[in-house]
């Protein structure tokens, strides 16, 4: 159990909120990468056509585990360690952990003068293990032989967590609903198709751990729920799915003063727009599992247990069911982006996780205040974010003409003397629009007449 944990903590390392890609969604150039925040962000987008090669976005953090390159040196010059750099976490606040990925590929925006028309095709993975007892996770992580825990009970109620893997299909549609000199008010919705190869989700309702030695723990009182699905025959995997089901992005944008499409986008003296704010449910809806799935929920106590035969004998007791459903890691944004002069703007969003009331994996709630430079050809962006309301950390993203690339958590990159390593967060993006196609316009020659008597 203590070498799981121990992998589970190189894994997912702090949990992460890089998963909205912060220093890039807000951008007007961000397209089909914005629209993973709001949909409308199409209709904003400053080209009639985008085509996205590739968006990669790699997540993963926990506040328990850390890694420290000075420990780690110490261990190599002879200072014991049993841990190998790895510091755990004593404080007393629960644990959690999650883990993000996201490959999207290909994918599609066309715009015309009042509407806009996406398509896009992405395999994701969303994890989350959320309040971990502190004491739970120090017994985990030591192992057995921890005898601090010895004589223990520890209360497990609200310990819960999920994982799905999926892949999606979407199709986008946005409006300008309303469009005059003064303001925009814009309009859009992806519906998403969904194949889920795998779904997990454990959650205890009540009960604890009873550690009494070094052999002997059990639950007390515990009242669980647990469910699976995972494909049977991997051959089977894309034919035979064992999970389907749909999704939904909705978002609203309005415009304060925006700039005449007549005015050139890269001109250093005219602001795009006053201010814009946006409102987003993102990733609202559910998959149904039904192949090889199963449900099981569980009432154990020391009483019980003592008339168990096997552990086989204990999982299949608490089965009641061939199918479950799941939740998607539905969210609320709000984003606000404020021009200060041209080229320059202050942005600043909340995502705050909605839940659903079913088995679901939980997305990190985040807050974060940004600052960005922004030109046709290129764009620098620096989010400082508040993940899950605690803790703190920057960013850095960078775009130049078709390709972006950044992180939410450039501490994980960037060390200053012993800066331990919690998390780790990447994202990059190669996209076509039909600015990357424009003439370049032909430079003048000088006229005779100057040069000559010049």
């Amino acid at each position: 159990m203590k070498t799981f944990l121990l992998i589970l903590g190189i894994l997912l390392y702090q949990v992460s909120s890089a998963q909205q890609m912060l220093g890039i969604a807000n951008s007007n150039f961000s397209g089909s990468a914005g629209m993973t925040l709001n949909p409308a962000s199409m209709l904003f987008m400053p080209y009639k056509w985008e085509a996205t090669l590739i968006n990669f976005n790699i997540s993963a953090d926990n506040n328990y585990l850390s890694y420290s390159q000075e420990k780690n040196t110490a261990q190599a010059e002879g200072i014991p360690d049993t841990h190998g750099g790895m510091i755990d976490d004593n404080s007393p606040n629960d644990k959690s952990a999650s883990l993000h990925l996201m490959l999207k590929a290909p994918s599609f925006i066309y715009k015309t003068k009042k509407m806009a028309f996406g398509f896009h095709t992405a395999l994701r993975n969303e994890t989350s293990i959320r309040n971990v007892p502190a004491a739970m996770a120090k017994y985990l992580y030591e192992g057995k032989t921890y005898a601090p825990s010895f004589g223990t009970s520890i209360d497990s109620k609200g310990l819960h967590g999920g994982s799905m893997t999926w892949a999606e299909a979407g199709i986008s549609v946005g409006k300008i609903m309303n469009r005059d000199e003064d303001n925009h008010w814009l309009m859009a919705a992806t519906l998403k198709y969904i194949n889920a190869f795998q779904g997990t989700y454990f959650r205890v309702n009540s009960g604890s751990l009873n550690v009494v030695n070094d052999t002997l723990f059990y639950p007390d009182n515990l009242n669980a729920e647990f469910e699976y699905a995972v494909p049977n025959n991997p051959a089977y995997l894309i034919s035979y799915p064992p999970g389907g089901g749909a999704g939904i992005d909705f978002g609203v944008c309005y415009i304060s003063h925006p700039i005449d499409d007549k005015v050139s986008l890269n001109n250093s003296l005219i602001k795009k727009y006053n201010y814009r704010i946006g409102i987003s449910l993102i990733d609202f809806g559910f998959v149904s599992f039904k192949m090889n799935a199963n449900a099981y929920h569980y009432n154990l106590s020391l009483a019980n247990l003592a008339n168990v035969k096997n552990i086989d004998s204990l999982i299949e007791s608490g089965k009641t069911d061939n199918k479950f459903m799941m939740g998607l890691p539905a969210a609320l944004s709000v984003q606000y982006d404020y021009c200060v002069v041209p080229k320059w703007f202050l942005n600043f969003t909340a995502v705050q996780r909605v839940p659903l009331f079913m088995a679901q994996v939980d997305r990190p709630n985040n807050i974060s205040a940004g600052l960005r430079y922004e030109t046709t050809s290129f764009e620098v962006g620096v989010p400082y974010s508040l993940y899950d309301y605690s803790q703190l950390r920057i960013g850095l993203a960078l775009r130049y003409h078709f390709i972006f690339l950044g992180t939410d958590k450039m501490g994980t990159f960037v060390h200053v003397h012993d800066d331990q390593v919690s998390g780790a967060d990447f994202y990059f993006g190669l996209k076509l629009s039909n600015l990357d196609f424009r003439k370049k316009p032909k430079a003048r020659k000088p006229c005779p007449s100057l040069s000559k008597h010049g």
